[in-house]
């Protein structure tokens, strides 16, 4: 057995259904350059928008797991319906997706003590359709767990889905970045 094969968070996928046809909701891309569009590890717990169009998930990276599993972060993202995602496959477990994703949160491994920063994203639920709430643990000054309740603005056209974000996609010692534009994220 292959022991990098294995089933794990980052090695998951969501698919979608439809007339008893199976197509991936997500396409994963694990080889620099990265695909636009494509994630660079597993989602799961997918969720659709009230009306049906978006689809949300939490998120685990491939590709900082293989580096050291302690920057391998839980994220929150969103599949948008501004596919197809095209995969240049370079290695077995990349695929193509029918939907656009994108991360909507931001984690460090070491969050600033009594800052807004968060070191694990989790149990999104929708607000409407353009805007998604989700768990963030953050430290208190004293350096404790603290969960805190955030809450995502999500863009309405494509275009607000494409814009690039803050760091360049293909950075592969760091964890894939929010688009701008797509988040504003603030704690409630």
């Amino acid at each position: 057995m292959d022991v990098k094969r294995y089933y794990d968070f980052h090695h998951r996928r969501g698919v979608i259904v439809e007339s008893g046809k199976v197509s991936n909701l997500d396409a994963m891309d694990i080889t620099a350059p990265y695909t636009p569009g494509a994630l660079r590890g597993g989602s799961h717990v997918h969720v659709f928008s009230p009306n049906g169009e978006r689809v949300s998930f939490t998120y685990n990276d491939h590709v900082m797991h293989e580096l050291d599993p302690a920057l391998d972060l839980r994220n929150v993202g969103v599949a948008a319906p501004f596919g197809p995602v095209n995969v240049q496959k370079q290695h077995p477990r990349e695929y193509s997706g029918s939907h656009w994703c994108v991360l909507v949160s931001k984690t460090t491994p070491t969050p600033q003590p009594g800052s807004d920063e968060i070191n694990r994203a989790y149990e999104e639920g929708w607000v409407g359709n353009h805007a998604l709430a989700f768990i963030g643990d953050t430290l208190s000054p004293k350096g404790e767990k603290v969960p805190e309740l955030f809450i995502v603005e999500l863009p309405q056209d494509e275009a607000g889905w494409k814009v690039a974000g803050d760091a360049p996609l293909s950075v592969e010692r760091k964890q894939p970045c929010p688009r701008h534009r797509v988040v504003s994220c603030s704690d409630v």
